[in-house]
């Protein structure tokens, strides 16, 4: 049976009294075989009722309403608080009865139940129902039209309920009204930041669902617009999921809430998320479950990001991090609790540069590793090795020329392990673990593509020699493996990658040398009346789909994609394209020139 609280008093399990303001109903005296009976002005005054409404979770009551007999006293306020509670008292010569009614609400919304009770004492005639003591507390719902309708049957088609406690003395009549939730079944959840010596660990962009319409998180109710929710490093987030008649999985009887954070280690967003859930479900007998799981991507992504090509994250077995969980009753079987600790998983970091190079080559090359790279920071942009394009000469035409480049960019992704300890991954599936996790943290395209031709025109002018050179444009991260060997999970030193930019492909620049006789191998032509500039002219490749695989290099030139590049004709010019994820190794070119010659025709000698 439900525990009410009750006012202190040694009259009612703890009531608290009152002064005495009516005649003892009856009073025997043994004097001598006589028979004392009470007076007149003692029967005055025989019933009173003494009445306390009170209100539990998180309900408040409001707009409060009373209706008490000719002699009544203690009238309560109109609005009791949450966790509050308020008296009222009434007298009457022949029957005392009180009255009252409230407005539920809860987190400070009105709602549309309303809570009305009623409770007397006097002769039976008088009575409500014949009784000569007794009580009713009822709730109401609102109608379309405002009016409150009597709920019959509040076990299965109210939220909210009316219990009482009683008890009839010599001194009148007591009762305590408790306005409560009515929960079937509650399934709450601690999630928990476990950090480390080493890492602090945090989570972020924290999402809760629930079938049920009550779903609490830290003490407030939760909706649909609420902001994310983040749990600092050695912090915990509690929330509840409560079901209640008529507030979602009636029919299933069951509480359970979903939810899913981003996983933050030192302050960097990672590519791992953690979801899970707990339920309670109430049936025969309560069923009660919780599952945690570590995702690679976001495993609820928004419908904006879906339509931008996002996939759902997926879960992962292996990874930097782990979530245990264990569950408890917290009072009764309807009331279950799961917490989750989301941590960091044990491993040993790898110091020495030549173990590295070994546990890596052994640990994160063949097409099974359990292996993952997660960068821990931004990219910075970084230049390539400046190559030469060749050069032209403009000497047997007095106006100026010009000449065609195509360059061929097969730019690849490349590890400082492989310069700094011999490491060079030879298999595709690291560089795909590398691709996946560039994908994730940054949105970085993987698109696999090993060659890229374009077509520029630079100016010649007269009587100079033009060398044209090519900077390719790369980003480069810094970051970790992570990967299990011999049955043990490690972590490389610092390690960094450099990928081709995925936004600019590189940047052209040449230098105008003047033409030598010597190298002309004779005199030169008399010298032009005037140096014109040539506009700059752009020729774009033919485009063809490149679909080789990661790793695979195909000879350079013999396919191409259409991306223009815009020179402006002055010594360099900044070359857009998109960036290649290519197969281990270093960057490779193809350079091919065109001579464009131009004459004018038209000028006579």
């Amino acid at each position: 049976m439900t525990n009410y609280r009750r006012r202190q008093s040694p009259n009612f399990h703890g009531l608290r009294p009152r002064p005495v303001a009516l005649a003892v109903l009856s009073t025997l005296v043994l004097t001598a075989g006589m028979v004392l009976v009470p007076s007149a002005a003692q029967a005055a005054a025989d019933y009173r009722v003494d009445g306390t409404v009170s209100v539990q979770g998180n309900l408040s009551l409001i707009d409060g309403s009373y209706e008490l007999s000719e002699r009544g006293t203690d009238f309560p306020a109109t609005n009791i608080p949450v966790g509050g509670m308020d008296d009222w008292q009434t007298t009457g010569p022949k029957i005392a009865e009180g009255k009252f009614s409230y407005r539920i609400a809860e987190f400070g919304a009105p709602t549309k139940y309303t809570v009305r009770g009623d409770a007397w004492f006097g002769h039976p005639s008088l009575t409500p129902r014949g009784n000569e003591y007794d009580f009713v507390c009822n709730v109401y719902k609102d109608d379309a039209a405002g009016n409150p309708v009597l709920i019959t049957d509040v076990e299965y088609k109210s939220p909210y309920k009316c219990a009482a406690a009683h008890e009839v003395s010599v001194h009148g009549y007591f009762v305590d009204f408790d306005v409560m939730p009515q929960i079937v079944a509650t399934a709450r959840g601690v999630v928990t930041a476990v950090s480390t010596d080493d890492h602090a660990l945090s989570l972020k962009d924290g999402v809760f669902s629930s079938g049920n319409k009550h779903l609490i998180v830290n003490g407030q109710l939760r909706t649909a617009d609420a902001t994310p929710d983040t749990v600092a490093s050695g912090a915990s987030t509690h929330f509840a999921a409560f079901m209640r008649p008529t507030e979602g999985n009636d029919s299933l009887k069951l509480a359970r809430t979903d939810f899913s954070y981003h996983i933050v280690e030192d302050g960097f967003d990672t590519q791992f998320w953690v979801a899970g859930k707990s339920q309670n479900q109430s049936a025969s007998r309560y069923e009660r479950d919780a599952a945690c799981d570590i995702y690679q991507g976001n495993p609820n992504p928004t419908q904006e990001q879906i339509t931008a090509g996002i996939q759902p994250g997926k879960i992962v077995k292996f990874s930097p991090y782990t979530c245990d969980w264990s569950g408890a009753n917290v009072s009764g079987r309807g009331d279950w609790e799961a917490t989750f600790n989301v941590g960091v998983r044990q491993y040993t970091t790898l110091t020495d540069p030549a173990q590295a190079a070994e546990y890596l080559s052994k640990g994160c090359t063949s097409t099974d590793a359990e292996c993952i790279y997660f960068p821990k920071g931004l990219p910075t942009a970084v230049d390539g090795v400046k190559t030469s394009m060749g050069s032209q000469q403009n000497v047997d035409y007095e106006l100026p020329g010009s000449m065609s480049f195509i360059y061929t960019d097969s730019r690849a992704a490349t590890n400082s392990m492989s310069t700094t300890v011999g490491v060079l991954f030879e298999a595709s599936a690291p560089w795909a673990k590398v691709q996946t996790s560039l994908s994730l943290t940054y949105g970085i395209s993987t698109t696999v593509t090993t060659a890229k031709s374009t077509t520029y025109t630079l100016p010649v002018p007269p009587r100079k020699t033009v060398n044209a050179f090519f900077t390719p444009a790369y980003q480069q991260v810094s970051g970790e493996f992570f990967f299990e060997y011999a049955g043990q999970y490690f972590r490389s030193t610092s390690s960094t990658v450099t990928f081709p930019d995925p936004s600019n492909q590189g940047r052209v620049s040449s230098e105008n040398v003047p033409l030598q006789e010597h190298e002309y191998g004779g005199a030169l032509p008399p010298a032009p009346v005037t140096d014109v500039k040539v506009p700059v002219i752009v020729k774009e490749a033919p485009v063809i789909e490149n679909k080789t695989p990661l790793g695979e290099v195909k000879p350079a030139g013999t396919e191409a994609h259409s991306d223009s590049l815009a020179v402006t004709g002055s010594s360099s010019a900044l070359i857009g394209g998109v960036a290649v994820l290519g197969g281990a190794g270093l960057f490779a070119g193809l350079f091919l020139m065109i001579i464009v010659r131009r004459r004018d025709e038209a000028r006579s000698s």
